[in-house]
This record gives C-alpha cells, structure tokens and sequence, in this order.
C-alpha cells in the first residue's frame, strides 16, 4: 500500500458526505482520473487510492515530476480540483509554501513583481501583489489579504479555518476580537505601576501653571451649564492648548443647549474629533424646554492627529446614580471608559474642575498619572483622601 505524500496531508480531509458521494461515483463510473505520484507517494487522490482499495478497483497512476514549476502546477491542480472555500484554497497553499522553498519562491516572485512595478513608490499597473497571488490560487484579492490577516492575528484560528471548523469570515472575527481584547488588557494598569496624582485648590486659572505640568494626554472639562458660565470655555481651550501633548484630547461636557457656543469657542484652540453619547438609564425631565432626556453629548477636541491606542467606542450606557461625593457627580465607567480607550499607562490626565474627582479615581485605577483641580476646600480634600485610597491598592 502507497503512502500520502506530505503535500497531500496538508489538505483538509473529505467529509464523511464527500466521500460517500466519491465512493458512489467511483462504484458506478470507474476511475476517470489519474491518480498522482510523487516520489511514489500519492500526491493527489488519496481518497480516491483508498476507495479503489476499498473496492477493489486497479488504481490508474501517474508520476508528476519534482521540479519547482511541477511542484506548483500540481498544487494549483489539486486545490482547484478539491471542494475548499476559496479561504481554505489559499490557506492551504500557505501551509504548502511554509513546508517546500519551491512554492514559497513563487509566491516570493510574485511579490517581488509587483514591487518592480513601480516608479518612485507610483505603480505603473494598478495591480497589487495580492491580486497577483490570488490568481496563482485561484482566488480575489480580498481573500488573500484576510486569509493573510488572519495568519498573522492567530495561527491557531488560521488552522481550524483551514481544516473547516470555522469559516474565514468567522475566524477573523474571533481573531479580530482576542486581538483587542489583548490590546485593552494591554491599556490596563500594570503590575507594580504606582500613579502619581497632584491635588490642587483653587481657580485652575490661577493655580495652573501650563509650563510646570507635564505634558498632558486627556484633559476633561465639566463646567456649570449656566449661560453665565459660558466664558469658562475660553480658558479651558486655552489651557488645553497649551498644556495637551500632541495628539492629546480635551472631552469637553457641555449643556446641550450650549452646544454651538461650546463648539465655536473651542475650535479655535484645538480640532473638533467627535461627539459622543452618554446614555443614562433614567429619563430626566426638561420642563422649560418641553424636552425628556436619557443622554448627554461628550465632545473630543484635539491637539494635531487624532491617534488614540483603540478605536473608540463612542457610546457609554451607565446606570449608576452616584452622588456620593458631589452634587453633579458623573458615574465612575464614563471616566473609565474614556480615559482607557484615549490615553496609556504612565500618561498624565487632567481634571481642573474635578469636582468628585471621579476622573482622577479611574486614571489611578487604569495606572495613568493625575492632576485634578477645585475650588471647594472640601471636595478637593475627599478627593486627596478618595484618590490615596485607590493608591493603596496600587
């Protein structure tokens, strides 16, 4: 009895359904097709040898030859002829090309072809090298470049896509997420980090000075809402300015009915990003303006590139009613939400009205560094006190 070549068993192996139906065939029609060789050992047609052993029917054989353009034809004929997904197709040739120089020579070759179509780093052909390579699989181009994604984010799940268990698109997708979740792990306080937190009394407008402070990633704004409080604004667009580092974010919680003045008062210090939403879990009711509401707006403003470590999740559902601490407290996941998904252990947040001090709660907690600031003698020394505990179990 022959043996499978090592070619041969990279391939996914036929369903029990598959092979019934081959078995069928074979038992009616005969052997129509060549079984291939390969240094004699069966390269394509295992199953096909094993049901002619089953039955009882002379196999028909023929030799293939070793040399690298061979080797490849031959590949290419039997993915084409096995009933594999087109990422299975090209994932299998992966597999081949990790094992044999000769396939991987190819498929280097193909690169190498596209890269020498260019001039200046401009393509002369509008044809990338998975296009190319997709064509030597039999395969789109989007194929080759998630099957190569998928590779690279898990081999484990690049196996099972190829042997069937999981599809292409479902295996990146479990991929995909293992990979930010690792990334959000990553983004939590490491072990042995011990923030450093600057508590400050005072008007922010005086007590800051933008030149002794460290430069600043995620700086927060929650002034009154009072129309009257509206050139507040002003400052903190211009501390924010001054003290954010490039790429850091202001997230600014205006009223919603100030939300234009809001705006164009900070546009001219930093870039508008994004809003967010913040959604509650109760309806809080605005008489005056006939209005019921379950959400406030979050505004991002930038200094320079927005490049924050994940994409950001711009929604936030809480739940929590705390008012513990302060009159307008905000819940403790919003901090935590924003202040994780925007900023990486060791950076510096800043809070100049902090109120509760609930943004600098979730900055020790995450392993960043905090400066908060206030004018209530009182609040500040709950928050010194509030932020010492949760240094504690740093």
């Amino acid at each position: 009895m022959l043996k499978q070549h090592p070619i041969g068993k990279l391939l996914p192996a036929m369903t029990d359904e598959e092979y019934a139906f081959v078995k069928a065939d074979i038992q009616r029609r005969g052997l129509r097709d060549p079984i291939l060789l390969l240094d004699g050992q069966v390269l394509d047609g295992w199953h096909r040898y094993r049901i002619c052993l089953e039955l009882r029917i002379r196999p028909k054989f023929r030799a293939v030859g070793r040399g690298a353009d061979a080797l490849a034809e031959v590949v290419s004929r039997n993915l084409a002829r096995r009933q594999l997904s087109p990422g299975q197709r090209y994932g299998v040739l992966l597999r081949i090309a990790a094992q044999y120089p000769e396939i991987q020579a190819s498929l280097d070759a193909v690169k190498q072809d596209a890269r020498q179509r260019q001039v200046g780093g401009v393509p002369l052909v509008r044809q990338r090298s998975s296009s190319l390579i997709g064509q030597m699989a039999g395969v789109s181009h989007a194929t080759v470049e998630r099957v190569d994604r998928l590779r690279r984010l898990s081999p484990d799940l690049f196996d099972e896509m190829i042997d069937g268990r999981a599809t292409l698109t479902e295996a990146i997708h479990l991929a995909a997420t293992e990979a930010r979740r690792k990334r959000q792990d990553a983004l939590c306080r490491p072990p042995g980090l011990t923030p450093e937190i600057r508590v400050l009394h005072g008007d922010f407008r005086k007590v800051l000075d933008p030149a002794g402070l460290p430069p600043i990633a995620l700086m927060w704004a929650d002034p009154p809402w009072e129309r009257a409080c509206l050139p507040v604004w002003e400052d903190v667009g211009r501390l924010a300015a001054k003290v954010l580092r490039p790429g850091g974010v202001l997230a600014a919680h205006p009223g919603k009915v100030n939300l234009p003045e809001v705006i164009g008062t900070l546009t001219k210090y930093l870039k508008f990003q994004w809003p967010c939403a913040l959604l509650h879990g109760d309806i809080q009711p605005c008489p005056q303006l006939r209005v019921m509401t379950k959400w406030a707006p979050l505004l991002l403003f930038v200094k320079g590139k927005f490049n924050p470590p994940l994409h950001l999740l711009d929604v936030v559902l809480t739940h929590s009613k705390e008012r513990d601490r302060h009159p307008w407290q905000r819940p403790l996941e919003e901090f935590h939400h924003f202040t994780k998904y925007l900023t990486r252990p060791g950076e510096w947040v800043l809070d100049p009205m902090a109120g509760s001090f609930v943004s600098g709660r979730a900055a020790v907690l995450l392993g960043r560094n905090y400066v908060g600031v206030d004018l209530d003698r009182k609040a500040v020394a709950k928050g010194r006190a509030w932020l010492e505990e949760a240094l504690s179990t740093c």
